[in-house]
């Protein structure tokens, strides 16, 4: 092209070279300050974490019943650590798979979550599966969960989209949610427990 011999072509890619180093630089300093900002955060909250977790669902296979129109069955896989079911609580991404095309008659799940286990340890559930509207197996989907450190988490996610999600747990329970979830399903126990004393009367009753 025309004028192609006056560009400094060494020095154009050297300055582009030296900005794009210098901007990496930058870029690594930042993560490295998230990263020990979120790792102080994980040492902080750890005593608090038993109130906030809850059990993690890696896995879900849901069929369609064959006696009952519209009815299914579904089971639900959770992880285990030394026999003991691993808990967690959402940091950031994704708390269940999502379906790709939904409108369509059958599909895909994807999708990726970070969470803050009971002991401390950081982790992401990768989802994969599928749907149909037809087939016997209406839904089936598993996660693979792989411990990360938290350098992995602040580069997949946004920093302040993490420093939320964990503030929304703390906030949460500072509320009192659990303690009325807590409530509200003993007293869902009781209303049953006194079916069943009825119950059981009229049968001692019927009896004699």
């Amino acid at each position: 092209m025309r004028g192609d011999r006056h560009v400094d072509w060494p020095g154009l890619v050297g300055g582009v070279l030296t900005e794009y180093q210098a901007h990496e630089a930058v870029r690594a300093e930042e993560v490295a300050a998230k990263q020990r900002v979120l790792e102080q955060l994980v040492e902080l909250t750890k005593p608090a974490l038993p109130a906030l977790v809850m059990d993690l669902k890696v896995g879900m296979t849901r069929r369609r019943s064959l006696e009952e129109k519209g009815a299914s069955d579904e089971r639900w896989d959770i992880p285990t650590h030394e026999g003991v079911p691993v808990r967690g609580v959402l940091l950031a991404g994704d708390s269940a798979p999502r379906q790709l095309l939904p409108g369509a008659p059958d599909g895909e799940y994807v999708g990726r979550g970070g969470y803050l286990l009971e002991d401390g340890r950081l982790a992401i559930l990768k989802y994969r599966g599928t749907w149909s509207k037809t087939d016997e197996v209406s839904a089936e989907w598993h996660a693979d969960m792989t411990v990360v450190t938290a350098d992995e988490v602040v580069r997949l996610w946004k920093f302040e989209d993490v420093l939320q999600g964990l503030q929304k747990a703390l906030v949460g329970h500072r509320r009192g949610k659990a303690i009325e979830a807590s409530r509200d399903r003993t007293r869902r126990l009781q209303g049953v427990l006194q079916v069943l004393e009825g119950m059981t009367t009229l049968l001692q009753e019927g009896s004699r």
